[in-house]
């Protein structure tokens, strides 16, 4: 496992998107939006990972998070090897301030922690997979884009539900496949669970400004509900 605080970035100015001819333009400057926690479990061999982003990093957060690990990722494991750097929060004292001390015992007995070397972290393959989650959080996505990628490579999902096009070519880019809203509202209406789209349609764009004219026509016309 591994945990890393970051601090959150945000546009100042909106950037201006990529058109025929033109890159996308992004101004330097930016703005703090606060600091986060992120932390992550992985089993590379199995092809696992978990993370978590909070507020914090602290003894109770770690703690908390290597119980959920214990009793909802290895549930039937006597022993669960646990492979970390060596920070102040990393050790089972933290489990004694977290729960009662039956519990934090229980807890205790089945880890098995092996510290890196203080100059050799790099050994600690969660590093790896710190850095690919996280920037999906540093750079332009919003937390609801960025936790529904993680949580598809997490579960190996069959489908994500992403509307936001730079949400969409990550996913893409993580071979992760993708639907949105409209391609939900079709394939309700493709299996009779609604009638129409063209009313639910309207009314999705009453409320957000992605959908546009084109996008629009093209969704009625896929649903056989054109002109």
């Amino acid at each position: 496992m591994d945990e890393k605080p970051y601090q959150r970035l945000g546009h100042v100015r909106d950037p201006l998107p990529m058109r025929p001819g033109s890159v996308e333009k992004i101004d330097g400057e930016y703005k703090r939006e606060g600091t986060c926690s992120i932390f992550i479990f992985t089993e590379p061999l199995r092809g696992w990972r978990y993370s978590k982003a909070l507020p914090r990093r602290t003894k109770e957060d770690w703690a908390n998070q290597v119980k959920r690990i214990l009793d909802e990722e290895y549930p039937e494991a006597r022993k669960v090897v646990l492979v970390m750097d060596n920070l102040n929060t990393h050790n089972t004292s933290s489990l004694y301030e977290a729960f009662p001390a039956e519990e934090a015992f229980r807890l205790a007995q089945r880890l098995e922690i092996h510290y890196t070397p203080k100059h050799g972290s790099w050994l600690n393959i969660a590093e790896c997979e710190l850095s690919a989650s996280a920037r999906l959080y540093l750079f332009d996505l919003d937390d609801g884009e960025a936790e529904t990628i993680i949580l598809a490579q997490e579960q190996a999902a069959d489908i994500a539900i992403i509307d936001e096009k730079l949400g969409r070519r990550y996913a893409t880019q993580l071979n992760i496949p993708v639907t949105g809203t409209i391609g939900i509202l079709l394939k309700a209406k493709e299996h009779g669970i609604i009638p129409v789209v063209a009313p639910l349609l309207q009314e999705l764009r009453n409320k957000s400004s992605w959908i546009d004219d084109p996008l629009f026509q093209k969704a009625l016309s896929i649903a056989g509900e054109l002109g």
